[in-house]
This record gives structure tokens, sequence and C-alpha cells, in this order.
């Protein structure tokens, strides 16, 4: 009976040492969840920024790259085709574009009937042109007849005829956007070979294969 009596007693009075304990259990986790959300609104923070300037140089790159495989796929055709293959810069909804066509007559325009193996679109965000800017003169070839005026001429031997007569010089095309973020991509006269660059002022000759020095 005794031991009955003792139990209903604490019962009834309750127990002040278990509830100290979980009202300091219920502080420790409102603390917890305030420094979850500090460290939370600080990753946010840090990584909103990256995140945006990873996708502006995304876009960047991608753009410079379509640029960079149109040269490609057009010197690869004249090669195995053993036809000329010319690539155009021409616009395409007051947009500039690429197109590759297979120039079966040789007369650099394209044709009904001559094939037409590639078209590359760009992204409003960037601007694709010939080569003004380099100071060592790098402008394109200027295509004979009617049609787009600016190119390359791809011969069947894979050589180049991207500036002047074929195998001399260079010329190819730069990839900008609106914060000056400059890409060059420059065919060889004779390999054909195809280079990208980026405009670097603190670079040796302004440009670099270093892609760093980026304006956000």
């Amino acid at each position: 009976m005794t031991w009955s009596l003792s139990c209903c007693a604490r019962s009834l009075s309750g127990d002040p040492a278990g509830t100290r304990s979980t009202a300091r259990q219920r502080g420790f986790t409102l603390v917890e969840a305030v420094v979850v959300l500090l460290i939370v609104g600080l990753v946010v923070v840090i990584a909103i920024p990256n995140m945006a300037r990873a996708r502006f140089r995304a876009i960047m790159l991608g753009q410079m790259k379509q640029v960079r495989q149109a040269a490609m796929v057009a010197r690869i055709d004249a090669i195995r085709g053993g036809r000329q293959t010319v690539l155009g810069l021409t616009t395409e909804l007051g947009r500039p574009a690429l197109y590759a066509w297979r120039d079966d007559n040789g007369d650099e325009q394209h044709q009904t009937g001559e094939t037409v193996i590639g078209r590359w679109t760009f992204s409003e965000r960037v601007t694709v042109a010939e080569d003004t800017v380099s100071s060592d003169n790098r402008t394109l070839r200027t295509l004979t007849g009617s049609g787009p005026n600016k190119g390359v001429v791809f011969l069947p031997n894979g050589v180049a005829n991207s500036h002047g007569t074929a195998g001399v010089g260079q010329g190819g095309f730069v990839v900008s956007d609106v914060r000056g973020n400059r890409f060059r991509v420059t065919i060889q006269g004779g390999s054909g070979t195809v280079t990208e660059e980026m405009q670097d002022p603190t670079a040796a000759g302004g440009w670099t294969t270093r892609y760093v020095n980026w304006r956000y």
C-alpha cells in the first residue's frame, strides 16, 4: 500500500525534472533549426551567382563550339566526298547563321540541286560575325557569285581557302556577347586546322586558349 501511494503522489505532483529536460530539448531543436536556416541561406547566397555564371559560360562556349563544329563538318565532307564544300556566313530571321553545302560546280554559290549538309543558328545572346577585330587580318574569304558573300571554301584535299587564295593566310569567325566576351574560331589556310581562342587583354597578342578572363 505504501508503494502505491508513493507512485500516486509522484503522478499527481508531476516530474519537474522531466519537464525541464523537455524544455531544454525543445530549445536546442529550435537553435538547430535556426542554424540550419542560416547555413542554407548562406549557401544560396553563394551558389546562385555561381550557378548563373556557370550557365552564362556554358551558353557562350556552346555557341563557339557550334562554329567550330560547322567548320569541321564542312572540311570532313569535302575530304570524304572528293568535292569542294563551302561554309557560308548568312542570316536567318535577322540572326547570324552558318550553312554548308556541296559545291558541285565549284562556283562558291549555292544552287538548286546542291546538297546542304548542315545549318547552324545561334542564340539571341550572342553575335557571330567574320573576324574583323584581330590585328593580324583574319577576315573571311569573299565568295564569288550571289548568296552569302563571306565564308570558307574547303577543297577535296582538305586545304582551306579561308582568307585569300587557297592555302594562304587564315580567316575566321568571332563569337561575342553584350558583356564584351569574345571568342575567335580561326581556319588555317593550307592545313584547314580549326583553332579557338578567347580574347584576353592580359595575354600576349590579346588572345589565349585559357578561358579565364570572363566579364559578367
